[in-house]
């Protein structure tokens, strides 16, 4: 059977499981259009039309030239790239890539800098981790602001682990050569309202076909079908339906994540605020239409940040205990040694595929010649 043919038989199933659970994905329908209105486009929408502005006025400039020496010291990248990424982890998701698109089309990045700028810029914000996870899932704000601090490092680490893989671009910024823009204020804010309402449109109706693909998974015989597998029957059906939920949409499963009683429960919840789920995912690709991005390295970094956000979880939290009574969370230490041998493979992994790169290049080199 072919790849397409697989699909559309895979959809087909979606169709008739809809068809014969109709309350089921109104209710679910009903619930991914509440979280998206009531949370989603209150928060990110002022930040969405903001930074259009700010891209139009071509303010980005004086910024890019004063953080260069930072940049290309840890990135290899443009000066640009940190108002991305502070920008990013202030906004939240999918902004990140909104900004970096917004970057690549005034021509203060590459394509290529701008696809491996999205590997580490397009982050989860303070506002969804503090308030919503930390303060209403949680009832601890000390844990949000230890969630976000995990989320921080991760994204910094990771960020330093995928630098080997950034080529070295000429320090000159490409905005030097870019026309200041004619635009007046009057007619940027119009296009960034029009935009920003676009792009949120689209969000929300990611976030409704999640929510619903999300509940037919978790709460049909899809979920029973899953035990049968080996090793997924030694995971509590809790668990595996909040483990299942965080995969495919970010709201939804660190709510169901927050009342398991797993003791890996908090460093569940750190690992899918950086991966995101398949909804961010694909709300990503939408605000990047356009670009021509590979989004294969970006997927592959939110995998690795989710990873280190776990590790870390487990190895900072037993410091961090202090500060948060009431937990009965305990973690073994020997998450340290796992985390040190994680990244350590992973640089030398890095290094040895650029060597062995290099090596190919220099031999087809000398080879034509």
């Amino acid at each position: 059977m072919s790849k397409k043919s697989t699909t559309a038989f895979i959809l087909f199933c979606f169709v008739i499981i809809l068809l014969a659970f109709p309350n089921l994905c109104i209710n679910a329908a009903q619930q991914g259009l509440l979280l998206w209105f009531n949370k989603v486009l209150p928060s990110l929408l002022p930040f969405m039309i903001l930074i259009n502005i700010l891209v139009g006025l071509d303010s980005i400039k004086s910024i890019s030239n004063r953080a260069t020496f930072i940049t290309y010291k840890f990135w290899n990248l443009p000066g640009s790239t940190l108002f991305a990424f502070i920008m990013g982890l202030l906004a939240g998701y999918p902004m990140g890539g909104r900004i970096i698109k917004e970057l690549v089309s005034s021509g203060e990045l590459t394509s290529q800098q701008g696809e491996k700028a999205l590997c580490f810029c397009n982050n989860c914000g303070p506002l969804f981790i503090v308030g919503t996870v930390g303060t209403t899932i949680l009832g601890n704000v000390k844990l949000g602001y230890f969630l976000l601090l995990i989320h921080i490092l991760s994204a910094l680490i990771t960020s330093l682990l995928l630098k080997p893989t950034y080529p070295l671009y000429p320090i000159r910024s490409t905005s030097l050569q870019i026309a200041p823009s004619s635009k007046t204020l009057p007619s940027l804010l119009n296009e960034a309202v029009a935009h920003s309402m676009d792009t949120m449109t689209c969000i929300g109706g990611y976030i409704i076909f999640f929510s619903v693909l999300a509940h037919l998974i978790t709460d049909t015989l899809l979920l029973q079908w899953l035990f049968h597998l080996p090793l997924i029957n030694q995971i509590s059906t809790t668990t595996l339906q909040a483990i299942l939920t965080s995969f495919l949409e970010l709201s939804n499963g660190v709510n169901a994540l927050g009342q398991i009683s797993s003791p890996y429960a908090l460093a569940l919840l750190a690992a899918t605020l950086a991966f995101g789920g398949l909804c961010v995912y694909f709300q990503t690709l939408y605000v990047l239409e356009g670009t021509h991005f590979s989004t294969k390295p970006y997927f592959f970094s939110k995998c690795l940040q989710a990873i280190i956000s776990f590790l870390l979880t487990c190895v900072l939290y037993p410091f961090f205990s202090v500060y948060t009574q009431g937990t009965k969370i305990v973690f073994n230490h020997t998450w340290s040694f796992i985390l040190i041998g994680f990244v350590s493979s992973f640089i030398l992994l890095t290094h040895f595929n650029k060597n062995i790169r290099s090596i190919f290049t220099t031999f087809k080199e000398s080879h034509r010649s």
